[in-house]
């Protein structure tokens, strides 16, 4: 397959997928009007879809996963360099590594108070007395 065919093909893919999408919420848009009309306590606001739940949730996770694999290909380019090693390219291959280590434990700590926080929620709303 050419790299046109490909390009096309994901285009197709990503405007058929949009398409998908936009119908989706429009019938969860009319089923919310509809609902509201017959049970006025049914608020006209549609509660926010699942996927973007979800984009939201792991936002974080790739914009850090994001900036791992840029830090990964600068070292590995400067791994490839033929030329004769100076001080500045020591210095780029520490920086990158470091990055990369600050990067990762970020992601961790992140993904550990999300966890608690999870947890934290749950305890909180079954301990609730009725």
């Amino acid at each position: 397959m050419s790299s046109g065919v490909a390009v096309a093909l994901i285009v197709f893919l990503g405007t058929t997928l949009t398409a998908f999408i936009i119908a989706h919420l429009l019938r969860k848009q009319m089923r919310q009007i509809e609902m509201h009309r017959r049970d006025k306590s049914v608020p006209l606001e549609p509660p926010i879809s699942a996927g973007t739940v979800v984009f939201l949730r792991s936002l974080p996770y790739i914009i850090f996963s994001g900036e791992l694999i840029y830090a990964g290909f600068k070292l590995l380019r400067d791994f490839q360099e033929t030329t004769p090693i100076t001080r500045s390219d020591i210095a780029d291959i520490s920086w990158n590594i470091a990055f990369m280590w600050a990067t990762g434990s970020m992601m961790i700590t992140l993904f550990l108070f999300n966890r608690l926080n999870d947890v934290i929620i749950n305890t909180n709303s079954s301990s609730k007395i009725e």
